[in-house]
């Protein structure tokens, strides 16, 4: 499964895609919702089995990115991170997964193999 990974923090992506590379999943990180939407809206876009996403970003949040992804590819998950007190419910309309900062890669490894079922 491929999980792409977006996130302006690059320890942040690099972790995140060390854990899924150890899990045996293919990452792709980009380093904001606009760099990862122009991907989205271009002919080489291939859909991921799931993104992840932070909340809070320059240019698109991680909220504002997961509506405008869902509006064109519906059945693509996403997981939302955050470390800040996010209101969870803000995308209750799309279904999602909401993982707060700092998280353990277990549950991380928990909710990828849930998602890779499907």
């Amino acid at each position: 499964m491929i999980v792409d990974i977006i996130d302006d923090e690059r320890h942040v992506r690099e972790m995140l895609a060390e854990i899924a590379d150890i899990l045996g999943y293919q990452a792709r990180t980009y380093q904001s919702g606009d760099e990862y939407f122009a991907y989205v809206t271009s002919p080489q876009y291939q859909p991921p089995g799931v993104v992840i996403s932070d909340v809070r970003m320059p240019g698109i949040d991680g909220y504002n990115l997961m509506r405008k992804v869902n509006r064109l590819y519906p059945d693509v998950p996403f997981i939302i991170v955050t470390g800040y007190q996010e209101v969870e419910d803000k995308c209750s309309d799309i279904p999602h997964t909401f993982m707060r900062k700092p998280f353990n890669p277990e549950v991380l490894e928990a909710v990828l193999a849930e998602l890779d079922l499907r």
